[in-house]
């Protein structure tokens, strides 16, 4: 299976992500509370840490740039305050267009980043059992960043729509040390990021819930502007939001069958 074959991946689901202003959490959330969908939080907020893979050429930061509908990025994913220790799974994230879905593959234990050479760390991970994504693991060999941020869940009354809200994210870049870098943030400007999702056959609710949503919608890859915020070229992507920003005011959102 190469990265861009999806068949055997699960259902996909709808993934539309909005931006507001950092300082505008309480507004957000007082507009999440008052929406007509009647969400309420799904379970406590928690820290959330990606460690993001890429290919020798950069295959996934380039077809995110590029803006190509079928694109996948591999990242190790685990929770809570730890960096330097990831006990969570191996997820390959597939994109086609607004539709998401990822493969997980829980590790079989806890991989250590605190006091390792990279090589070290990468020898490990590879000796590890990671079934349909062994082959994704040998191509995007390369670790480019870890992400942590912290994440608030909420779903509808229904439970068709989820929301998520994302703040506090921070970016380490890997790329220039021989050792797992979890010390130095790297300057990416702050954000917030509410994300819509909800499973494909309920369009018609997204698109209602959508409907009454205030802030504006962007093109978001934490990877995307991780990497280019630590190569000091996050004004590349600062420009790409702006131009596939869906403001108030504009057409309503439509989200393809």
């Amino acid at each position: 299976m190469t990265d861009r074959q999806f068949h055997a991946a699960p259902e996909y689901r709808y993934e539309v992500k909005f931006a507001a202003e950092p300082a505008s959490l309480p507004r957000v959330r007082s507009w999440i509370r008052l929406h007509p969908a009647a969400f309420r939080r799904a379970y406590s907020p928690r820290q959330v840490n990606s460690l993001y893979f890429d290919t020798a050429s950069w295959t996934s930061l380039g077809d995110n740039l590029a803006g190509v509908a079928d694109r996948a990025k591999l990242r190790l994913r685990w929770y809570g305050p730890d960096l330097g220790v990831i006990d969570g799974s191996m997820e390959l994230k597939a994109k086609r267009g607004e539709l998401g879905t990822k493969i997980t593959v829980p590790l079989d234990g806890p991989l250590t980043l605190d006091d390792r050479r990279w090589s070290h760390v990468l020898r490990d991970l590879r000796s590890r059992p990671l079934a349909a994504l062994t082959a994704a693991a040998a191509r995007h060999s390369h670790p480019i960043v870890v992400i942590r941020y912290r994440r608030e869940y909420f779903v509808s009354a229904d439970g068709a729509a989820r929301l998520t809200i994302d703040t506090a994210i921070d970016t380490f870049d890997q790329t220039r040390s021989a050792h797992p870098n979890l010390r130095r943030v790297a300057p990416v400007e702050p954000a917030l990021i509410v994300e819509l999702k909800g499973d494909a056959g309920h369009r018609r609710s997204l698109q209602a819930v959508a409907a009454h949503i205030p802030f504006t919608r962007i093109a978001w890859s934490k990877y995307c502007r991780g990497v280019l915020g630590t190569l000091g070229r996050e004004e590349l992507v600062a420009g790409a939001l702006r131009g596939t920003a869906t403001r108030k005011g504009q057409p309503a959102l439509r989200l393809a069958a």
